[in-house]
């Protein structure tokens, strides 16, 4: 008999994941790990005894203590007791890209952003948007209008809302995170190292055009965001950005050095106030220095939590707008 492949089935993986919410369940001197970046670990019986994908012998932990379980750390009982505590964890699922560098190329569909610190305004307010820290490394910024909890990102910090995801998946190497809930929306973002411009251009076959591709500076790092949601809200698949509203889409487009890649507008003064302020930086921004410094005070100015409520608030009255 054929002995089955050492990583389990996609469906064995979901379910062990989801038994622990989404989180390490390993006990620590502060209760319990709760990193979600899982993989998985055979106890009863261990894989050298029995090689079996059976979920009620097995247990999603996090790359550390799934190691110290393959080395004993842990009893068969213990390890019973973490999954039946993980269960129970209702937090949200927080983790961390340390993706970070000097020049960071943007995906959303087939668009590419680059040189561009705000990827995707609503009504003038930056909902994709990238910042640098201390060191002049870029980190991502993701704030997408809804009108139920969902995933943000706040300089590569991401939060999942434990409302009603249906699977986080995100593994050890913390280079991908994907998003599914239980309405059939997806969330996924993916860091992407390019040593050279056919690397990047196998890794990303429907972005366009291939000679802009050609002439970036390799070794590049790309980032894509897909997001595919039922609501009335932009739309990234993997081939285009989607706007449902007016039913228009953006494909194999190119941005670069752009204040603004792409901005969807209302006609409330405070939106146009908004869309005033964007335009000041780039009618000032002579200079790269200036332009830098007139983006960062720009950045500076909204409170996401107050401009993702504002832009909550702007989706429900488009939606209402567009219905017969």
């Amino acid at each position: 008999m054929t002995e089955p492949p050492r990583r389990p089935p996609a469906a064995v993986l979901t379910e062990l994941r989801r038994e622990v919410r989404f989180h390490c369940p390993a006990a620590t001197a502060s209760g319990s790990c709760g990193s979600p970046y899982l993989t998985w670990h055979h106890f009863d019986p261990p894989w050298r005894v029995e090689k079996h994908h059976r979920p009620e012998g097995m247990i999603a932990l996090c790359r550390e203590h799934a190691d110290k379980a393959d080395n004993g750390s842990y009893t068969d009982d213990q390890l019973r007791r973490f999954k039946r505590s993980g269960a129970l964890n209702e937090t949200e699922v927080r983790g961390r890209f340390e993706w970070m560098r000097r020049d960071l190329v943007a995906i959303l569909g087939s668009n590419v952003f680059v040189d561009t610190p705000v990827l995707l305004s609503f009504d003038g307010i930056p909902v994709i948007w990238f910042r640098r820290n201390e060191n002049g490394e870029v980190m991502v910024n993701y704030r997408m209008p809804s009108v139920s909890p969902r995933t943000t990102i706040i300089n590569n910090v991401w939060d999942v809302d434990q409302g009603d995801i249906d699977e986080v998946i995100c593994p050890p190497g913390a280079r991908t995170l994907e998003v599914r809930y239980t309405n059939g929306d997806i969330f996924k973002v993916e860091f992407y190292a390019a040593e050279t411009a056919e690397d990047a251009i196998r890794r990303f076959p429907r972005v366009g055009p291939r000679h802009k591709l050609r002439g970036l500076s390799y070794p590049s790092t790309f980032v894509t965001i897909t997001d595919v949601a039922q609501e009335g809200r932009i739309r990234f698949h993997e081939d285009r950005v989607f706007k449902p509203i007016q039913g228009h889409q953006i494909a194999s487009s190119w941005f670069e050095s752009c204040v603004v890649g792409i901005a969807v507008s209302g006609e409330s003064p405070e939106a146009l106030a908004r869309d005033e302020r964007q335009h000041r930086v780039w009618k000032e921004g002579r200079t790269p220095a200036v332009r830098q410094r007139l983006i960062e005070e720009w950045l500076d100015e909204f409170d996401a939590e107050r401009a993702a409520a504002e832009i909550q608030q702007a989706v429900a009255v488009r939606r209402s707008r567009s219905r017969p």
